[in-house]
């Protein structure tokens, strides 16, 4: 007689967010760098897509620095926990960046 499969647990997490400025808008193509805290010390980057979104899928569950840097605005770094079978969320609110005289 053949059992079902039982469902594995799901030990990763996700990490899933937007990116955008002080009005609302979507920033496109922002590099997004996430950075584990826990060895090993792996670094994923991606860029977000027309509407500012980001997503990182199957992470091990810990904490991470995520890293923002869009052409024209600051930079800005946050620190997000990831728990297994969770999706965490961030937002960032770019804002432009001052030219020197």
């Amino acid at each position: 007689m053949l059992m079902p499969a039982s469902p594995r647990p799901n030990h990763t997490g996700q990490l899933a967010g937007r990116v955008m400025t002080a009005d609302g808008a979507a920033v496109r193509d922002a590099a997004v760098m996430l950075t584990g805290e826990s060895p090993p010390h792996k670094d994923i980057a991606a860029l977000t897509d027309t509407h500012g979104r980001f997503q990182f899928d199957d992470l091990v569950p810990g904490t991470y620095t995520v890293l923002v840097n869009a052409e024209g605005y600051s930079s800005q770094t946050k620190t997000v926990t990831v728990f297994p079978g969770q999706t965490a969320k961030l937002t960032f609110v770019l804002t432009t960046e001052e030219l020197e005289p």
